[in-house]
């Protein structure tokens, strides 16, 4: 269920994005309307989830960096309008933040800090992007920091291998980089929010990072052809654009029917979830056991009991 409010955020701030390009495209009445109209999707989207608190900085991109055939402007006026979009859509995600906020108790329900160490985390989700094992969850804390630290690490990997990727083969970023600039902007803004929430680890938290970085993979993945048929530099490296598609088709597909095997229980989609459910499991077993021998006992008191 939480997951489908991931997906209405998506939904709406797509819809945000594609009529906030319109507006930029058009003078006038119709400019305002189409802003008005964007800024009404958005927020329909805060209501969907927190996730949608990441917006206002992808529409700060989308006005700076104006991708896809817009109306020509100038830098300063760019700028300009970036500040104001992030101004008019920040505004209305502080106030649901701070309503929410004072629904609680003056509480969230997640522990909001920023160290050294929460600036890598969001690094995790160029892991969990290319692999379905989230290896962190587990009754042990030693084998949930080691996994946290492993997936960092690989994440790190993935990043600088696309970042060497791009610079030996410039073409992947397509006939108009300033598209690709801004998925790989927006796909960024959508995981800043970890850095707030270091203690937050999930594959699907990460769906709308997910939803712009696969557009960007989509743009650069049909860069790699060949440019002729005497192009033997560019067949291999069509070749390992097709191999990276069955690998990236492979995994989504092993993901899907590891979780319909029930293997790894729905409550718990990580590694280690089965092992951590079936020591759940044993506890209550025993807890039903002690109660069914003493039926007329009003009170059970536990000591030491894990």
């Amino acid at each position: 269920p939480a997951a489908v409010g991931d997906g209405l955020v998506i939904l709406f701030t797509g819809i945000t994005i594609l009529l906030t390009l319109r507006a930029v495209n058009n003078e006038g009445w119709a400019s305002f309307a189409y802003h008005g109209l964007a800024w009404s999707s958005f927020c329909v989207a805060l209501l969907a989830k927190q996730s949608s608190f990441v917006v206002p900085l992808i529409i700060a991109a989308l006005l700076l960096i104006r991708p896809g055939k817009c109306l020509a402007v100038s830098t300063s006026r760019r700028g300009i309008d970036s500040a104001f979009g992030l101004a008019a859509y920040f505004a209305p995600t502080v106030y649901v933040f701070l309503h929410a906020k004072s629904l609680t108790a003056n509480r969230t329900p997640f522990l909001i800090a920023s160290t050294m160490e929460s600036f890598t985390h969001p690094i995790v989700y160029a892991y969990l992007y290319f692999s379905p094992f989230d290896i962190t969850g587990s009754s042990s804390p030693t084998i949930q920091h080691a996994g946290d630290i492993l997936m960092r690490i690989l994440g790190f990997v993935i990043v600088i291998a696309m970042a060497v990727i791009v610079w030996r083969i410039p073409r992947v970023l397509g006939p108009r980089p300033r598209d690709m600039a801004f998925l790989v902007v927006a796909t960024i803004a959508s995981i800043s929010l970890f850095v707030m929430l270091p203690g937050l680890t999930s594959g699907y938290y990460g769906s709308m990072a997910s939803f712009w970085f696969s557009m960007a993979l989509a743009i650069a993945l049909t860069r790699f052809q060949p440019a002729s048929v005497l192009d033997f530099k560019g067949e291999r490296e069509a070749r390992f654009c097709s191999m990276l598609v069955c690998l990236l088709a492979l995994s989504g597909f092993l993901a899907i029917r590891l979780e319909q095997t029930a293997l790894i229980p729905s409550c718990s989609t990580s590694f280690w979830g089965t092992f951590t459910n079936e020591s759940q499991r044993r506890s209550s077993e025993e807890i039903a056991g002690i109660l069914a021998s003493s039926p007329g006992a009003r009170t059970l008191v536990l000591v030491d009991f894990p």
